[in-house]
């Protein structure tokens, strides 16, 4: 505190606060379900907090928060009263619940900047402050605190830039005048130092030196006390429900001969689950629904009699869009893949499953490669057995490397949840004598074990959901007394006692459509069933529902057979099956959402999904499809957020029908390269990306790091395409995707050289090193080719003439988990009689769409999946096709030329090339040139007159064909990404960056998701073109580029900073050389960009 006091000695503040008045948040303003006595208690708080008693304020808001735990308002004037208190460790405590809660709030992230400041914590407090500005920019005194971080940080011109901010904002601001007089005569500016004092004491002489705080100085909207935001409760008592045994009309005989294990399956994606179950002669069967009624569809699949059948799982096992069922035995296991039309077929011996022993288990993607993986029971209960999925309906028995262990005693239930809400689902298994264990998963690593659930209590059946709708997961255990609830707060855990029911399974479920999860427990003694009531908590209504009469149960699945609306109910038991239909449920609306994966599982099992309509929100894990998701009586949802495994989409406004609401992932790229633009006369328009094969980090396969060659050539047009603006030459580099950028040299190459001749860059991407000469080789175009036959017979001859963005596709593309590759494919080139004497080039122009961390990882673990770099055979005068001994490479990304260099590499009288590939690789145009020298060339490089690192944002992708690279449009961007989470740490500082681009010295300008460099290049350094010459202008790029991918090593972090000569396998481990000098790190990098995306206050937007 003394510290903080030394910085304002200087200067005198007086706020004039007018009659204080409340202030609202948008959701508060509408809310129209109120707890009285908290409506009361926060009232009463904020006239203390206004008054300045602290003590007292503090008293009140602690009694209001039980009264609403999810508020986050109750919280902000908490942490307001801790500050005033002089207790700056429970207001940064009190703001971290608050962003545990909501991760956008610009007011949290404000105050706890105060209290870390406060705490003389200045790095973490810039942190928090930046944050907070990116959400909701020009508030006068945040700059002012930030500033403050700023100095004491050493941050001398941002600190004087926050400072100049204020005084604009703010003329009669006496304490930023003191502090920039004292900042000018620091850097030397002794004129503006004597301006500012001069200033400062004419406002002191008007002002009293009682106005002299340090909470005076924080003081803006957000230290005023809020109003509270109120969750919307249900109706205490609901609608009236009832279920109706409606198992005759339903299944007619079939119920007497069919038993579970019970798999829902909507093979038809029509919203008309089915049933997938076991019948009397031991077989398995699909029961077809048929306008709410079932009927066997196909003979049954024959399984052994004894197999012990004890668990159905049910999801897309090979993402081929139709989901498979997974069936679990003590004795025996068995894999069904359905086909169209609810065909099925057993595939256990093709999937590697025979002899899998289980009492339970789940699909998951444990491994976030797209792929549903197996987590199994042991049926002795003595543990854990975990099955890989390879992508081809293969699962591996032996992954040891999963971080779960064999050996758990007493295991009994296993489930997947995202208790963090950081996009990484762990798994909790329930044990019988002992506290559930759960392992986290981490980035780019295996399973951990915590200590998350050591005081939890013991408990066999475990289930997790958002019960109490605040956006995150708790979970309750049936015990041998009770149902116990366990949250993140002691207000969350609660008692249902069981008064001797004996749980066989927990199945959470809206039955009301009220948009409050309710809950089921299902056992020998038959069912009970729980109403969720909110903060009034839960109520036994198994009467009310006409329930107490179920008989013994071994089984539930709930899902909305009859497609009225509401959801039913069918169990299964030793006598077989029940149907029990949902009589009321749909008075309240329901929303049946189907997800799709791309990149993501195609079943979409473990995605999140958050929706909020008026003053009610939810958060669901999807666990079957369609979603079932209760709504009340909201006829539309404000916002409807997908959190996907890689991205995260928005839809607003989401009008709520009967039908299945289809929602498939996008195929944006989250992670790929920094744009390139140029100006072409009339606007900036986008060339190709830049150092596509300069990552850091990303993985080749789990053993291995993609290496990375950090330089590269990039062709921008010649003369005429490439023309100044006012006399400068301008170049725009953008980084618009989930990535950091780390660029140490950009300078501009004109080459002249005679017509007739072409030059291209030797820049590509290849498997390995050693990595090419980055050269610029002038040539002498031969030939296209006379001839040009795709593998599948398609004549390609005229799409490869010219450069003209007609593609040659891959003739088969992978699933969409394996983005990037294709089915491998050849492109058969006729050139007429190779003349192999002479110098020959192949020049080939196309581009490759990049699959990311989770592509690659994918692909490595599929021992199906070929070598997919492109090669190149020649045939011979026999007609037998042999290797050409070159390395053909790709194009580093969007489209480029890449050059293959043939002389000395191809036999007499050859005529015809072929090259093939498994990339997902679109080629453009095939050219056979011969080497032309540079004895009449001449080369021009050009360092920038002018740099300029600011904010861009995220472009709006062109609509072109999918034959096309996504092309991103200058002029219309986005404050908002698709995702959540972007590489945080401390950036280059906005501003001239012009020493830190200059030549290739390890100095790096680091640019962050959103941001842009603008180069400048002076066009009159350059001489008039001689007579017989033509202009091609090339940028030279140094640097890296990081992808905040699940797979990439320290995806999340900027740091560790790349340097030349690194070990790429040893990223992330290695020390950084002593030798570097990094006095630039100190001096540059000022900008806290935080892991967590912050989006501007206001109503949510959509997101693609």
């Amino acid at each position: 505190m003394s510290k903080r006091l030394i910085w304002i000695s200087g200067a005198v503040l007086i706020l004039v606060i007018a009659a204080a008045l409340l202030w609202f948040s948008p959701a508060s303003r509408s809310s129209h379900a109120t707890s009285a006595e908290f409506m009361q208690l926060m009232t009463r708080g904020n006239g203390l907090l206004e008054n300045g008693d602290a003590a007292g304020a503090i008293d009140v808001y602690t009694r209001a928060l039980p009264l609403s735990p999810q508020s986050t308002d109750v919280r902000l004037n908490l942490a307001n009263a801790y500050l005033l208190a002089e207790r700056p460790m429970d207001a940064a405590a009190a703001c971290r619940q608050v962003l545990d809660l909501d991760r956008n709030n610009a007011a949290a992230y404000y105050l706890l900047g105060c209290a870390l400041l406060r705490q003389n914590q200045p790095e973490p407090a810039a942190e928090a402050f930046q944050q907070s500005w990116k959400i909701e920019p020009g508030i006068p005194a945040l700059d002012f605190q930030m500033g403050m971080a700023q100095r004491e940080l050493g941050h001398l011109p941002d600190a004087i830039s926050l400072f100049e901010s204020v005084v604009r904002a703010e003329p009669a601001h006496p304490s930023a005048h003191y502090q920039l007089s004292q900042l000018y005569r620091r850097v030397g500016r002794a004129e503006d130092a004597t301006r500012e004092l001069q200033q400062h004491q004419q406002i002191l002489a008007g002002l009293s030196a009682a106005s002299i705080t340090v909470a005076a100085l924080e003081r803006c909207k957000h230290t005023q006390p809020l109003a509270p935001f109120v969750l919307a409760q249900p109706e205490h008592d609901g609608i009236a429900v009832r279920f109706a045994d409606d198992t005759v009309a339903v299944f007619g005989e079939l119920a007497a001969s069919h038993r579970g294990p019970l798999a829902i399956v909507d093979y038809g994606h029509d919203g008309r689950p089915s049933l997938f179950v076991q019948d009397q002669t031991s077989g398995f069967v699909l029961l077809d629904n048929r306008a709410g009624k079932f009927a066997p569809l196909g003979r049954p699949l024959r399984v052994p009699a004894d197999g012990g059948y004890r668990t159905a799982l049910t999801g897309d096992l090979d993402n081929d869009g139709l989901d498979d069922v997974v069936v679990l035995g003590e004795q025996d296991s068995r894999v069904f893949k359905f086909y169209a039309q609810g065909r099925v077929r057993d595939a256990t011996r093709a999937a590697g499953l025979e002899g899998l022993r289980a009492r339970g288990g789940l699909l998951a993607d444990l491994d976030f490669t797209g792929n549903l993986d197996l987590l199994v029971v042991k049926p002795d209960g003595s543990g854990l057995g975990v099955r890989r999925n390879l992508g081809n309906l293969a699962f591996d028995a032996n992954w040891s490397d999963s971080g779960l262990p064999a050996d758990v005693p007493g295991a009994t239930h296993v489930l997947t949840e995202d208790w963090a809400n950081e996009g990484r689902p762990g798994v909790f298994v329930a044990r019988t004598s002992s506290a559930p264990v759960f392992f986290a998963k981490q980035r780019a690593a295996a399973f951990t074990p915590t200590e998350l659930t050591r005081t939890w209590p013991t408990g066999a059946v475990i289930a997790t959901t958002d019960f109490d709708n605040d956006l995150r997961a708790e979970a309750c255990l049936a015990t041998a007394d009770a149902i116990e609830f366990v949250g993140r707060e002691p207000h969350q855990n609660r008692t249902l006692p069981l008064n001797g029911f004996a749980v066989a399974q927990l199945l959470p479920v809206d039955y009301d459509n009220d948009g409050w999860i309710d809950l089921i427990a299902c056992g020998a003694q038959g069912l009970r069933i729980w109403r969720n009531a909110g903060n009034a908590g839960f109520r036994d209504v198994t009467a009310a529902l006409g329930l107490t009469a179920a008989g013994p149960i071994e089984e539930i699945v709930a899902a909305d057979f009859d497609t009225d609306g509401d959801t039913d109910f069918v169990t299964g038991s030793e006598a077989g099956l029940r149907f029990w239909r949902n009589d009321g449920g749909n008075q309240n609306l329901q929303l049946k959402l189907r997800l799709a994966g791309q990149r993501s599982n195609t079943s979409a099992l473990g995605v999140r999904v958050e929706v909020t309509a008026g003053n009610w929100r939810t958060r669901r894990t999807v666990r079957q499809n369609p979603l079932e998701l209760g709504v009340g009586q909201h006829r539309q949802l404000d916002a409807l957020k997908i959190r996907w495994f890689d991205l995260t989409t928005s839809q607003v406004d989401v009008p709520i029908t009967r039908e299945v609401h289809t929602v498939a992932e996008p195929t944006l790229p989250s992670g790929s390269c920094p744009y390139l633009y140029v100006w072409r006369g009339a606007r900036f328009e986008f060339v190709t990306d830049i150092l596509g094969a300069a990552p850091l980090g990303l993985p080749m396969s789990e053993k291995r790091f993609v290496a990375a060659d950090p330089e590269e050539l990039l062709a921008l047009g010649n003369e005429t395409a490439f023309v100044p603006r006012d006399g400068a030459y301008e170049i725009r580099i953008t980084e618009e995707l989930r990535e950091a950028l780390y660029l140490d040299e950009a300078h501009l190459i004109a080459v002249d050289h005679p017509i007739g001749t072409v030059v291209h860059p030797t820049s590509k991407m290849l498997p390995g090193p050693p990595f090419p000469q980055h050269a610029l080789r002038v040539l002498r175009p031969l030939s296209a080719p006379h001839q040009a036959t795709r593998s599948d017979n398609l004549d390609v001859t005229a799409a490869l003439a010219r450069i003209d963005h007609v593609m040659v596709s891959p003739v088969q593309l992978r699933r969409p988990q394996l983005r990037g590759l294709a089915e491998p494919y050849a492109v058969t080139l006729d050139f007429g009689v190779l003349a192999a004497e002479r110098p020959l080039v192949l020049a080939l122009t196309g581009w490759i769409r990049f699959g990311g961390g989770m592509a690659n990882i994918s692909g490595s673990i599929d021992p199906t999946l070929p070598f997919p770099f492109p090669g190149l055979e020649v045939e011979l005068a026999d007609g037998a096709w042999q290797k050409v001994d070159v390395v053909v490479g790709t194009p580093a990304g969007k489209t480029k030329t890449i050059l293959v260099d043939l002389a000395g590499k191809l036999p007499t009288g050859a005529r015809r090339l072929r090259l093939s590939t498994a990339y997902e690789i679109y080629w453009d145009a095939a050219s056979l040139c011969e080497d032309a020298g540079t004895i009449d060339t001449r080369e021009q490089h050009l360092n920038a007159t002018r740099t300029d690192l600011r904010w861009h944002g995220y472009g709006r992708f062109a609509d072109l064909p999918p034959s096309l690279p996504l092309t991103p449009l200058y002029d219309e961007v986005s404050s908002v990404p698709p995702w959540d989470r972007t590489p945080g740490g401390w950036f280059t500082r906005y501003g001239a960056v012009d020493e830190l681009v200059a030549r290739r010295d390890d100095r790096l300008a680091l640019l962050a998701a959103g941001d842009e460099l603008a180069l400048s290049f002076d066009a009159a350094q350059l001489p008039p073109l001689a007579p017989g010459m033509t202009r091609d202008f090339f940028l030279h790029v140094v640097g890296w580029d990081k992808d905040a991918d699940f797979h990439v090593e320290q995806g999340w972090r900027l740091e560790p900073f790349p340097y030349s000569g690194m070990d790429d396998q040893t990223y992330g481990k290695e020390a950084r050389p002593a030798h570097l000098d990094d006095a630039w790190i100190k001096d540059y990098n000022t900008r806290w960009v935080d892991e967590i995306v912050p989006h501007p206050a206001g109503k949510p937007q959509p997101v693609p």
